[in-house]
């Protein structure tokens, strides 16, 4: 996970020149890129651990596999792109291949702050 202009950068596995998904929770926007043209496309799972039991709130998928590519959404979209203020998410970022996941995938989590407030939250079940 890295800082990205007030935002998060979670790259899938094989790394962000192959895919990624960028957060940025000032107007909960999700963006999820397919860098690498191997057929293979990105997909962010995003769940809410704040909730008990944990709720998926959404997928958003880059799948052309052609690279160079990225899909948006964000709280203007409704829902499930308005995520719950202070709520912690966890995004698991990997390579998709006909809409099935392809390899392991990165997850981290992180705390839906939109102005300056902690971002950690990984001690969150």
């Amino acid at each position: 996970m890295t800082p990205n202009a007030a935002g998060i950068r979670v790259c899938v596995p094989a790394g962000c020149g192959v895919g990624y998904a960028d957060f940025y929770p000032d107007g909960d926007r999700m963006t999820v890129c397919d860098v690498y043209a191997n057929d293979l496309g990105v997909r962010v799972s995003v769940w809410n651990q704040t909730k008990d039991p944990d709720v998926h709130e959404y997928y958003l998928s880059d799948g052309n596999g052609s690279g160079n590519s990225c899909n948006s959404k964000d709280a203007s979209d409704g829902q499930p792109w308005n995520m719950a203020e202070k709520h912690c998410f966890s995004l698991g970022v990997y390579q998709t291949l006909d809409g099935s996941q392809i390899g392991p995938r990165t997850v981290v989590q992180v705390r839906n702050y939109n102005v300056d407030g902690p971002v950690d939250c990984s001690g969150v079940d």
